[in-house]
């Protein structure tokens, strides 16, 4: 999905017309290695640290289909399996071999589980 198509929590904040792009946060080099090793890399810290912002960053360069679950609501391992059906089109989206093959379909797949509590950002 291009990064247009990402849901609003995950495209960065759009810049005040009178300052331009809005600037990438500070990239740690260290999960764009991963990604690109094939690892999975994980963004973890405080609220409100721009987590989110440094995950749309790797989501803009990624090379591939990006997917997106935001998993707030998750209470279950079936809940997670739901919402990452539901952002890969899987169907049923909440079946794991269901997701599993929907994974595979995609190929070299940047998956973004945010579990972050915020407000959806309005769209652009």
């Amino acid at each position: 999905m291009p990064l247009t198509d990402a849901p609003p929590w995950l495209r960065p904040p759009p810049a005040p017309p009178e300052q331009g792009p809005a600037p990438a946060p500070d990239a740690d080099p260290a999960p764009t290695a991963a990604l690109q090793a094939g690892e999975v890399a994980w963004l973890v810290g405080p609220a409100d640290s721009g987590l989110t912002s440094a995950a749309a960053v790797l989501a803009q360069a990624w090379p591939g289909p990006v997917r997106a679950a935001r998993l707030t609501s998750c209470r279950t391992s079936a809940d997670l399996v739901l919402m990452v059906g539901e952002a890969t089109g899987a169907l049923p989206p909440g079946e794991e071999g269901a997701v599993a093959a929907a994974l595979r379909a995609l190929g070299p797949v940047l998956v973004v589980l945010d579990d972050a509590d915020l407000p959806e950002r309005a769209e652009a």
